[in-house]
């Protein structure tokens, strides 16, 4: 099934500057993807990391159709989660036999669902825990009804009678927020960027301007353990395919909570000089994990959008490259 065509004028919480590019089409039948060799399974269920050894990351990202749905399972009851999540089977390249796994409907333009591929592609390359599998999906709105239930499912989601999905390898983990209630879960979060874990998100989040990091988008998987979920609005917001991503002196929603953590007593000044310092030993793997993945962001963006790839491209690859740059976090940090 092809990707549709960017819907003008609709977008989700950016603002429009210019007409949108047609998605290109004939692009989600077939993924020839591989498991790369080498690749080093975590201890968490479904989960990948890189960090025992470099990868060259050469695969492409599955960009698959109708058939890769294979079934609903249940609705994700989730506070804070997108009203069209659910947990489904989804067959992708690398795996025969069907994957459980979380997918959502988002915005047909495809910034969305890029942006949650683009921030997979790159934790991967830089050593998180993530998800063994991701995909797009593209499927058909009657399918994508039956799914939801017609009197639930949202109809500005459909473009050329096509609905675009956001899928990946469901986690045997909740979110801190669904773990803890109310101030607790804030104090949980604010613990665990105390961790290498925490702050190897918090360095993520900022090099990407992830401007919705919360406690329903952090999954618990112990004490001094943590696995970041949801990247629809990394480049805080920006809608890269109406114009350029600007610098921007905003902090990301991690650097906020950290700050205010620190100037309200929660954090002591050393404590908030630690995270600050396993900031920056992280992001010293971050100018290699572009290196790492940039080829496959660029082939994802030449094979969802048909019109101005190659500016999108550049205007991605320019924000993170300057962002991942040698000593730019401790400049961002103010760490000497």
């Amino acid at each position: 099934m092809a990707l549709p065509a960017a819907r003008p004028g609709h977008a989700v919480r950016v603002v429009r500057v210019a007409p949108p590019p047609r998605v290109g089409a004939a692009n989600l039948r077939l993924a020839n993807t591989r498991l790369l060799p080498g690749d080093v399974p975590s201890r968490e269920p479904g989960c990948e990391n890189f960090s025992r050894r470099k990868q060259s990351m050469t695969t492409e990202f599955p960009l698959l159709g109708e058939h890769a749905y294979v079934a609903y399972i249940q609705k994700l009851d989730s506070m804070g989660a997108n009203s069209t999540t659910h947990i489904a089977e989804v067959r992708y390249p690398v795996q025969a036999a069907p994957v459980l796994s979380v997918v959502k409907f988002l915005d047909p333009n495809c910034l969305a669902a890029s942006n949650e591929a683009i921030a997979w592609l790159f934790l991967r390359a830089a050593g998180f825990v993530a998800p063994r599998h991701a995909a797009i999906l593209a499927l058909s709105a009657k399918k994508a009804r039956d799914v939801v239930g017609k009197k639930a499912f949202d109809e500005s989601l459909v473009t050329q009678d096509c609905v675009i999905a956001w899928a990946s390898q469901k986690l045997d983990f909740k979110s801190i927020r669904a773990y803890f209630a109310g101030t607790r879960a804030d104090a949980e979060w604010i613990g665990l960027l105390r961790t290498l874990h925490g702050a190897q998100i918090a360095a993520f989040d900022e090099v990407f301007l992830n401007a919705d990091r919360n406690t329903g988008n952090v999954l618990y998987s112990g004490r001094d353990s943590c696995i970041p979920i949801d990247h629809e609005q990394i480049f805080d917001h920006q809608d890269w395919i109406g114009g350029n991503i600007m610098a921007s002196t905003r902090d990301s929603d991690s650097l906020r909570v950290i700050k205010r953590a620190y100037d309200g007593g929660a954090l002591s000044l050393g404590a908030y000089n630690d995270i600050k310092n396993k900031m920056v030993h992280h992001a010293q793997q971050h100018e290699s994990a572009l290196a790492a993945c940039k080829d496959q962001i660029s082939k994802l963006i030449a094979k969802v959008f048909k019109d101005g790839s190659a500016t999108f491209e550049e205007r991605i690859l320019s924000f993170a490259a300057e962002r991942t740059a040698e000593h730019w976090m401790e400049t961002r940090l103010g760490v000497v």
